[in-house]
């Protein structure tokens, strides 16, 4: 009989046999060109020159080259741009390090770089783009000596969706590296796909199911990662206890990210802690922590400024928030864009004073969208007023010109249609009771790892009863969390304490949320996606 985790993955169209056991042959268009031009150019004694990017997925990117390319005996440079002062992607200030006549390969970034890459054929480099994003609005595409792209050259029963690392995975494979090697690639391409929220579907789903073995294997030599999980306190185990999808997208690959977002250099800094911790030790990884609390605190304060501008942009009318403030963090927009974006159930985009140098005065912006809104189509109807831009249906980078946010503010609410409002968060894929949870939470991980494209299923819990934990029936998590003690689980919710009080703190409730495990308690874990109260009637001393 199936279980209904099962019906409900058979409803969605999934095949249930593949998705515990994929043995489909994915391949990428162009990818054996690329290894043939690699080993070729280190046979020559060449110098390559490998330009990643600045995030989570573009400092794994660096690595896996870095890895295949230290394997090859390669005369070589790993180059990640920084953030500030450089920008995104290939450019001409990096152009000018690289050597003439270099093999130059890009990871992550170089699809849109027409110009950058013109000039560089012009030295006498031959380039060679790994890159997963969407290409220019105008269907140009760099005069590259090769080019691998899915979104851009796909054969039938290829795969599209991979990440800038999960290509270099790719590349490794067709190079033939060895086991060691692979998997230390394949780790450092399953935290690059669930950071960099790519769907979670077919050879995806492979990579990150070996990667996520592999790690909690701990038989892959890994000093810098394993001591950034024991700081974390994440622990490896093949049990249900081990490290999971959202440990890596909640707590590993922020860390990650945050270093390129804060420092100007970051991306460089944590490549060379995760890397080579045999030379900097645990202090690195320490500076990758501090650095994620420093975001984490920086991120408030931009919130704070930004609910201001916020509450002056906002009207009936308004379809899009735009928001413009000169003391945001430039490497910060992003995520601020996102938490607004969240809150109004609208796109947002959020500028900030660049620090590009340009012939004009720019602003630097980060967009993010809602389901149904195209927010790469949004800005390709207004491009004449975009300095320039890329990404894809539910984020984008961009920078326009200052003097003209008035004009592209109008424009994108004229162009964005309203967001119905979501009032009724009551979504979910079927009911359980707390008993029931120990069972499911087993099912929910044999087809896991969920995430982008295959969402974990949403349970009603029913009937959830707290009960007392060392004399409490729930423990606060900083200013807005709470943690509710179930008779063998908790559920939990960063948000919900507010809402928690308000229904009276209630003895008994009914919950909607994902399920998981939590390393705190070692029980079962409802994250609360919304509760309702049953039984409001409390004993002396609940309050707390």
């Amino acid at each position: 009989m199936s279980t209904k985790i099962e019906k409900l993955l058979s409803n969605r169209g999934f095949d249930l046999a593949k998705l515990i056991d994929d043995k489909t042959d994915y391949t990428v268009t162009n990818l054996n060109h690329a290894a043939k031009r690699i080993n070729q150019a280190v046979c020559e004694g060449r110098h390559i020159h490998v330009v990643a990017d600045y995030d989570c997925d573009g400092v794994m990117s660096g690595s896996i080259l870095y890895l295949i390319l230290r394997q090859l005996g390669a005369d070589f440079t790993i180059r990640f741009p920084k953030r500030m002062s450089e920008g995104y992607g290939i450019s001409e200030k990096i152009l000018k390090d690289i050597p003439d006549k270099s093999l130059v390969i890009t990871i992550d970034n170089g699809i849109a770089a027409v110009d950058t890459i013109a000039l560089a054929n012009s030295r006498g480099m031959d380039v060679i783009i790994l890159d997963h994003h969407q290409m220019r609005e105008d269907g140009v595409i760099p005069n590259a000596m090769c080019t691998v792209n899915p979104h851009v050259f796909k054969k039938d029963n290829e795969f599209e969706h991979y990440c800038g690392a999960g290509l270099g995975y790719k590349l490794a494979v067709e190079m033939n590296m060895p086991k060691e090697i692979i998997d230390k690639i394949t780790i450092l391409a399953a935290i690059a796909t669930i950071q960099d929220v790519v769907p979670l579907i077919d050879d995806n789903r492979v990579i990150v199911k070996k990667g996520l073995k592999l790690l909690n294997d701990a038989s892959v030599e890994f000093d810098g990662l394993y001591r950034l999980c024991d700081v974390l306190k994440l622990r490896p185990s093949n049990d249900i206890s081990g490290i999971q999808e959202e440990d890596i997208a909640f707590q590993i690959g922020p860390c990650i990210n945050a270093m390129g977002r804060m420092l100007d250099d970051g991306a460089r800094d944590a490549f060379e802690y995760l890397m080579h911790y045999d030379v900097h030790g645990s202090v690195g990884i320490d500076q990758i922590i501090e650095c994620n609390k420093a975001r984490k605190d920086e991120t408030v304060k931009q919130q704070n400024i930004l609910e201001i501008e916020a509450t002056k942009y906002k009207t009936k009318k308004t379809t899009c928030m735009v928001l413009y403030a000169p003391e945001l963090k430039e490497g910060l927009i992003g995520i601020n864009a996102a938490k607004v974006c969240e809150k109004y159930n609208m796109p947002a985009i959020v500028f900030t004073d660049s620090d590009e140098e340009s012939e004009v005065e720019l602003l630097k912006g980060s967009a993010r969208s809602v389901e149904g809104i195209d927010m790469k189509a949004a800005l390709d109807s207004i491009s004449e007023l975009i300095y320039k831009y890329g990404g894809h249906a539910g984020a984008a980078g961009l920078s326009i010109e200052k003097d003209k946010l008035q004009d592209f503010s109008d424009a994108i609410n004229k162009t964005i249609p309203k967001v119905t409002a979501n009032t009724n968060t009551w979504k979910y894929d079927f009911e359980i009771t707390e008993s029931e949870l120990p069972l499911v939470l087993a099912e929910i991980r044999k087809y896991a790892p969920y995430g982008e494209g295959f969402p974990a299923p949403v349970v009603r819990v029913n009937n959830y009863h707290l009960i007392k934990n060392y004399g409490k029936y729930y423990r606060e998590i900083g200013d807005k969390g709470i943690s509710l003690n179930g008779a063998n689980s908790e559920a939990i919710s960063f948000n919900m304490k507010e809402k928690f009080r308000t229904l009276g703190n209630p003895l008994t409730l009914n919950i909607v949320g994902t399920v998981g495990y939590s390393s705190f308690s070692k029980k079962p874990q409802v994250m609360i996606n919304d509760m309702q109260g049953i039984i409001k009637k409390q004993e002396p001393g609940f309050l707390l």
